[in-house]
């Protein structure tokens, strides 16, 4: 096998694995592999080649060893396939996958993953967020900049329902700019819909001044302050 056909090959078992055992959830695949939702995503698009201690780790952290060995179609013998793990207990809230909201395949760096989920009680996420997030269209990403301070804090871990893409009503609202992410304000005034910022600093504008690929990627329900204090 050639390097570009092993790369290719491992490269279908991956997308095999995804759709197979993870529902096409690249971030399940990515929480269960212990790699990043960007990385799974550039092996998946072919960008980027999968080596021989990345097949190791995605095959030792899910379980499913052999799997990049075996033709496709084929199922990994019952022997080395993982014990179902028991679902954490709580209400999930997973990693947004920033490369995807940003369109393009373009990749917001500004927003580092500094958690992979968050799991909160069943009573705690009703209280906090208003929500069990069945759907998990609830997701996660933290906070950078400064143009909705003192509101939202850089570093804050943002809440979002994902499932919310036009303007539902005034609130804090995630936008997708530039193929980059912001976090704004949207509120109607009379017929106009405007896009500010709590930060004065901050310039604001009119939802239809908007670019083509200018678009809402879900509404913010709570932000978790992340205020670390170290003593050491």
């Amino acid at each position: 096998m050639t390097p570009e056909e092993r790369k290719k090959h491992r490269q279908e078992r991956l997308l095999a694995l995804l759709n197979e055992k993870y529902g096409g959830q690249q971030i399940a695949l990515a929480n269960a592999a212990d790699i990043s939702a960007t990385l799974v995503s550039r092996y998946i698009k072919g960008t980027k080649g999968i080596g021989e201690d990345m097949v190791s780790k995605i095959e030792g952290n899910t379980g499913y060893f052999g799997w990049f060995g075996i033709a496709s179609g084929e199922d990994v013998p019952a022997a080395t396939k993982p014990k179902p793990t028991p679902a954490p207990s709580g209400t999930v809230f997973h990693l947004l996958d920033v490369e995807a909201a940003c369109g393009d395949g373009r990749q917001n760096v500004d927003y580092p993953e500094i958690v992979r989920a968050i799991v909160l009680s069943d009573d705690e996420a009703r209280d906090r967020i208003g929500s069990l997030n069945k759907s998990g269209s609830i997701q996660v990403i933290m906070a950078t900049g400064d143009s909705m301070v003192p509101t939202i804090q850089p570093r804050d871990l943002l809440f979002v329902d994902t499932a919310v893409r036009e303007f539902s009503g005034d609130g804090i609202y995630l936008i997708r700019r530039d193929h980059g992410l912001s976090c704004k304000r949207l509120s109607m005034a009379g017929r106009t819909l405007l896009v500010t910022s709590d930060n004065p600093v901050a310039r604001d504008w009119k939802w239809k001044d908007k670019r083509e690929s200018d678009a809402i990627i879900g509404r913010v329900l709570a932000a978790l302050p992340m205020t670390f204090k170290q003593f050491y």
